[in-house]
């Protein structure tokens, strides 16, 4: 949701009006406007990740631990991985078997 704009009090005199330069007005507008949606995403993301950590959970025994302790869940071209601990969870290719973040 874009800020409302607010605007300067006139300030006249000799070094002390300050410096606009629209350009970089423009532009900081542009990038407070999408940080604040990638914001209100990551609250989103976070809200997703939690009722997914959730429903591995309660169906852990059905799936199934491996020897390091994780619930993996294959479905389609992808598999859910959740590491014991801190429930970590990823979700990412059943081809990958690399460590890193959730894809």
């Amino acid at each position: 949701m874009p800020r409302p704009k607010q605007e300067q009090m006139p300030i006249n005199g000799v070094g002390v009006a300050p410096i606009q330069i629209k350009a970089i007005d423009k532009l900081a507008v542009k990038y407070v406007n999408v940080r604040d949606e990638r914001m209100e995403l990551t609250k989103k993301e976070c809200a997703a990740r939690d009722a997914l950590v959730a429903e591995v959970k309660a169906h852990a025994d059905e799936i199934g631990h491996n020897d390091k302790g994780e619930i993996i869940y294959p479905f389609d071209d992808l598999k859910v991985v959740l590491k014991p601990g801190k429930d970590k969870i990823t979700v990412r290719s059943k081809d990958s078997d690399e460590e890193g973040d959730e894809d």
